[in-house]
């Protein structure tokens, strides 16, 4: 069992942020569903609510470690929180793949099919890997191995994150309207933004260098500037 001494400014500061993040990705759904294109920004929007769901899981992973509880449970919600920030980047793909071919040629079909494959994948992956050699936590902090770390690398950069860039490359090459383009700049910087930071937490969560750590606590707030430019970039093409 884990029963870690945590001060009070650690749990407020913790709390705080997590649900001030829920908070606002929460509000972004709600304003990209009141947009016009129910296809697109139905997709956009869960993007934002996969997000708020992995911060969930991380406050209940959190408040765990706070009361103290088996290894195991700790690890099953962080897997869980790992696996909606995972899952959030495929439905950006999907947002933009919906943009190039319509609603009409990108089937819901296909949308689905794409969404199980990406799903199955990150729980199969994340189970075997954590199964595979043990996980384990360090003043507080999880320490992950290294097929864990290697897998999401691998099948996040191959599933989601490459096709996302691919798709972004393509949409801003065919526009000819400079508003539009200089809005999906916008998002295009989010997204590299986020997924520096998305990158950074599992490397130091596999490499657990506490000075790292430290670094990454602070750059991490910076994390709600680039959930407001992927809102602001895209949200523009709803209008």
């Amino acid at each position: 069992m884990i029963n870690e001494i945590f001060s009070l400014y650690d749990i407020v500061l913790t709390y705080c942020m997590q649900l001030a993040l829920v908070s606002f990705f929460l509000l972004f759904s709600y304003k990209i569903l009141k947009s016009k294109d129910e296809q697109l920004n139905l997709y956009f929007s869960w993007f934002f609510i996969a997000i708020a769901l992995g911060s969930i899981a991380m406050i209940v992973y959190f408040t765990l470690l706070i009361v103290g509880v088996f290894e195991i449970i700790l690890i099953i919600f962080y897997i869980i929180s790992a696996f909606f920030n995972c899952y959030a980047f495929g439905f950006l793909y999907i947002v933009n793949k919906i943009i190039i071919k319509s609603s009409i040629t990108f089937q819901k079909s296909q949308i689905n099919n794409y969404l199980k494959i990406y799903a199955v994948s990150l729980i199969l992956g994340m189970t075997f890997a954590a199964i595979l050699d043990k996980i384990t936590f360090k003043s507080g902090y999880i320490v992950l191995n290294i097929y864990f770390f290697l897998f999401i690398i691998i099948c996040v950069l191959l599933i989601s994150i490459i096709p996302l860039l691919r798709t972004i490359k393509e949409i801003y090459n065919a526009m000819e309207n400079e508003k539009l383009k200089e809005h999906f700049r916008i998002f295009y910087l989010g997204v590299f933004g986020l997924l520096a930071i998305f990158l950074s937490e599992f490397l130091i969560n596999y490499l657990n260098i506490e000075l790292l750590r430290i670094i990454m606590n602070i750059t991490a707030l910076s994390s709600i500037i680039c959930f407001y430019l992927i809102y602001k970039g895209l949200i523009e093409r709803f209008k």
